[in-house]
């Protein structure tokens, strides 16, 4: 159910009208249409937590390498830079496990 319009083009004429698609009469829809819509809704904001989610993650992993990349000559720091290493692949992995 919705409204929507319909376009035709052929050549230089062009011809658009709008309708309206309505429930079902015959039945009780409206709950099943109000079911689909919260469960479209859930998925919906699902989606975009997990996109929100990846954003930080190559946001965060972005921060990473820079320090990674500051601390690089400093004495020391080779642990540090091994486990630096270490994130940056977990954060690679996961991402890969969710957006492919």
């Amino acid at each position: 159910p919705g409204k929507y319009t319909a376009s035709m083009v052929l050549g230089d004429n062009q011809a658009e009208v709008s309708f309206e698609i309505v429930p079902d009469p015959r039945g009780d829809q409206a709950a099943s249409y109000r079911k689909q819509q919260q469960i479209l809704g859930d998925l919906y904001d699902a989606t975009n937590e997990l996109y929100g989610s990846i954003n930080l993650l190559r946001s965060m992993r972005s921060q990473l390498k820079s320090v990674m990349k500051n601390v690089k000559e400093m004495d020391g720091s080779e642990q540090l830079l091994e486990a630096g290493k270490s994130a940056v692949e977990a954060l690679s992995e996961w991402e890969k496990s969710v957006v492919s």
